[in-house]
């Protein structure tokens, strides 16, 4: 005779692999120590399977049955496969604790019908039950790889992201269960902020320098050894408006009125080609009205300059300065002003229409003059050149400060 038992704490139940001669019937019980009030099951001969709780020395009465049970002969050997909760169904069953241990075993072998065994077919004996196959999920190190990449889990070539599992055989028979995780990267895509280039000039940008527009893309790689993947895009600059500014030629002198609040002038000599580092004349304190005097009489252009665009240049224009005012009998006092404004005028015969420009040519103020000696009120005037116009025709600047 030959028993196995398995004792499987997950599903609660428990195994047996029982084998015997298939001439007469073969038994075992647990918990005892003797053939008296013991649980025993009992394999046939002719191959059916009883629950017995025993008598003294003699049968006893057959239970209800609690197991399952096939049976197989080879070779004059019947091995019985009986599966039956580990719990007994009743006082009578014999209930296998949950944590294993020794269990008394009796046993007994006869012939056709269950009875009489004889003294040596019979004896007492324990076994031990281990819980040896507790064994916990072993877990691998994940395996990190970029997208398009492959990696070989448990002799397959993988390529998603997911929890791969295998299942080995332990020394006792048990299951042992590998996993391993495998974690797909794809690529970092980001996106930069836009280049600005003018026409002939170039930017370093992404790593490299770029003369021409249009979307740029960068492939670097990520800490990781992935793919890291950067777009951007370079655009022509818009070109700053040489309209902006306004030349006011006057009898006296000359000048450029810069009418761009975000640009800066500089003046270029066009009788020598040369740049000259100056803005001579800007008017910071009055935005949009920047009277701009060449660095001296001559052929001049405005070089303008603002943030976010392309410089461009003006044509060239003739300039002519500090050239005395002429005497118009009309004296300005003070020069420049903050407050007023005294008009004298030296042949005053009767009143005068008068106006007050801008120096580009908008009217201020107008009135009349009705003795040789006005005092105008100018404080309300923004900071910077005015233009003062008699209806004879005589023209002066003055400067408001």
């Amino acid at each position: 005779m030959s028993l196995d038992i398995t004792l499987n704490t997950n599903t609660d139940s428990v195994s047996m692999e029982f084998s015997g001669p298939s001439s007469g019937y073969y038994a075992v019980g647990f918990g005892g120590s003797s053939m008296t009030n013991t649980y025993t099951v009992v394999v046939n001969a002719n191959g059916t399977v009883q629950e017995r709780k025993l008598g003294n020395h003699q049968g006893g009465s057959v239970l209800s049955a609690s197991v399952t049970y096939n049976a197989v002969v080879t070779s004059g050997v019947r091995t019985a496969y009986i599966e039956r909760a580990r719990a007994g169904a009743s006082g009578n069953h014999y209930t296998f604790s949950a944590n294993g241990g020794p269990i008394n075993l009796i046993w007994a072998k006869g012939g056709t019908s269950f009875g009489n065994h004889g003294g040596s077919n019979r004896g007492f004996a324990s076994i031990n039950l281990v819980d040896q196959c507790s064994i916990p999920n072993t877990l691998l190190a994940t395996q990190n790889i970029c997208q398009g990449d492959s990696v070989q889990v448990f002799g397959d070539w993988i390529k998603q992201s997911g929890t791969y599992y295998d299942s080995l055989s332990t020394p006792v028979g048990c299951d042992s269960v590998i996993v391993q995780a495998v974690v797909v990267s794809a690529p970092v895509i980001s996106t930069v902020a836009s280049a600005g280039i003018c026409a002939g000039d170039s930017v370093f940008y992404l790593d490299a320098w770029r003369t021409d527009t249009g979307a740029v893309v960068y492939n670097g790689i990520t800490a990781g050894g992935c793919d890291s993947i950067v777009t951007g895009q370079v655009n022509f600059l818009p070109t700053v408006d040489t309209g902006s500014i306004w030349l006011a030629p006057y009898a006296d002198a000359s000048f450029y009125v810069g009418l761009d609040t975000g640009a800066t002038y500089y003046w270029f000599n066009c009788n020598t080609g040369a740049f000259v580092d100056t803005t001579m004349g800007a008017d910071t304190l009055n935005p949009g009205n920047e009277i701009l005097q060449a660095p001296d009489t001559g052929f001049y252009a405005a070089i303008i300059v603002k943030p976010g665009y392309c410089s461009d240049t003006s044509a060239c224009y003739y300039f002519y300065m500090d050239v005395p005012e002429y005497n118009y009998g009309i004296s300005l006092r003070p020069i420049p002003t903050q407050k007023d404004l005294e008009i004298i005028v030296d042949d005053f015969t009767s009143p005068i229409g008068y106006q007050l420009l801008s120096v580009s040519g908008s009217v201020l103020e107008e009135g009349f003059l009705r003795s040789n000696s006005t005092l105008l009120d100018v404080r309300h005037y923004a900071v910077g050149m005015y233009l003062l116009r008699l209806d004879d025709g005589r023209t002066m600047k003055w400067m408001k400060e």
